[in-house]
């Protein structure tokens, strides 16, 4: 996937979990009504929100993670069956796209209860106050944030599944290799795995935003042990 494709995925992506924040903070902010009253945000309401982010990561995600199997597997000739990248697809969106959501969820309600028992604790407050403190959790902002992060990992997810498949089959010995953006958002915290065997099985994405990905590379261990001896001679 180029740097543009990921960007217009991206934006895509976020302008939709945007337009679904929008809608459900309007609806939240009626239901809490003035004075607020979290008790008024019944499981009917977040099941809701949870669908409605589930019906768009769903597709998209899926989306990713199956044209980034396929790469994969392209990119050392080797084309798989559609039924091949359908299954793996079909596994990781129902693990993970699930646990995304329910994780969404579960941190918006905590910073809308916190945020609530701060205002109840002052006394007197605005409810203008409440919507402005509540707005982040379904901003454009987060939205974007959640956009970005998770194009990352379904796109390294993808790559990873290729990998463990051309294993299991052909008995390849496929090592995945970190690689960063390698530009002025560089950050610290990815920067020291860039170019390195991933061994500690920690992947992309490393943080929020996080715009790494890997490299997959056939290498026996006799290659492995030199790769890496290269690494430390470069630095």
């Amino acid at each position: 996937m180029t740097d543009e494709e990921r960007r217009k995925r991206e934006r895509k992506l976020g302008r939709q979990l945007s337009e679904i924040f929008g809608i459900h903070f309007e609806e939240m902010m009626d239901l809490l009504g003035d004075p607020p009253d979290y008790s008024k945000l019944d499981d009917e309401y977040w099941l809701r929100y949870q669908a409605d982010l589930l019906r768009v990561l769903s597709p998209q995600l899926e989306q990713l993670f199956y044209d980034d199997f396929m790469a994969a597997a392209q990119r050392f000739g080797i084309t798989f069956g559609v039924e091949t990248g359908s299954a793996d697809s079909l596994q990781f969106i129902r693990n993970y796209s699930f646990n995304l959501v329910k994780g969404i969820t579960e941190t918006t309600r905590k910073g809308i209860q916190d945020a609530l028992s701060q205002f109840y604790e002052q006394g007197d407050f605005m409810l203008e106050d409440v919507a402005q403190k509540l707005y982040r959790f379904y901003s454009p902002v987060r939205a974007e944030m959640i956009a970005s992060t998770e194009i990352t990992r379904a796109t390294v997810e993808g790559e990873r599944a290729s990998g463990r498949e051309l294993a299991e089959r052909y008995g390849l010995s496929i090592v995945d290799i970190w690689q960063t953006a390698r530009d002025e958002k560089e950050c610290e915290l990815c920067r020291p795995r860039d170019r390195h065997i991933i061994r500690d099985g920690v992947y992309p994405p490393m943080h929020p935003r996080c715009r790494c990905g890997i490299r997959q590379e056939i290498m026996n261990e006799e290659r492995q042990i030199e790769y890496e001896a290269g690494l430390e001679d470069a630095n």
